[in-house]
């Protein structure tokens, strides 16, 4: 399930142009800094936790009994992005959140929930926006099937390029920046799947055997109107 925040953009973002390149894994270090903002996660009592500061101020996410919480720290604005799974077995939660400081104070916005089938499925997979990462793209597995992918801001999380929904890939998930759009590219069974949003309409085509092809795409100048 994603996230609907009602934040909006305040500022338009300029995403380079090329391949989205993997940022992850997710780390648990005791503590990372980069420019401005400092990641602290504590992992024992009595108070676990990931704790950020940065421009506007500090923030604490609290480490849930039978979770355990990582985070990523990317972009040349110092990003985060924090990661709490659950640990015990069968089904397990997880949740995917950003610390937004665009604002007076910094705020923690939820991404997205999901469940997985065990603590054994892939964690939760990101690839930040070539050059300056002011975007990102994100996706996670129930074990059977990949959920949740989409391309978010990377400075308050909104969704500016919507992916797919749940599905079982038969090969990689990738996505790019053109001077004209921002594409997911993934395949289904060898068939090709395109979604274009024009003037905030999308329409979809599907094109069968065809080798796996270009995913979800949308005009750049959409999302840099918001």
């Amino acid at each position: 399930m994603r996230s609907t925040s009602e934040t909006k953009p305040r500022t338009p973002i300029n995403i380079s142009v090329g391949l989205f390149k993997p940022i992850t894994p997710w780390s648990h270090a005791p503590g990372k800094t980069a420019g401005d903002v400092t990641v602290t996660c504590e992992a024992s009592e009595p108070a676990p936790g990931i704790t950020v500061t940065g421009p506007t101020g500090s923030i604490f996410h609290p480490t849930v009994s039978s979770f355990v919480s990582k985070y990523l720290l990317f972009g040349d604005d110092h990003n985060v992005l924090i990661l709490s799974s659950g640990t015990g077995p069968g089904p397990v939660g997880r949740a995917v959140s950003i610390i937004d400081f665009t604002g007076p104070s910094p705020v923690e916005r939820l991404v997205f929930l999901s469940m997985s089938n065990s603590a054994a499925v892939n964690e939760p997979i990101v690839h930040g926006s070539p050059g300056n990462g002011k975007a990102f793209l994100i996706w996670s597995s129930s074990g059977n099937k990949i959920q949740n992918v989409a391309i978010h801001r990377s400075d308050n999380g909104q969704v500016i390029c919507e992916g797919p929904h749940p599905f079982a890939p038969t090969g990689t998930i990738s996505a790019d920046a053109t001077p004209q759009s921002l594409i997911i590219r993934y395949s289904i069974l060898m068939q090709q799947f395109e979604k274009r949003a024009a003037n905030g309409h999308p329409s979809e085509t599907k094109h069968a055997n065809h080798d796996p092809g270009i995913g979800y795409r949308r005009s750049l100048k959409i999302y840099s109107k918001l």
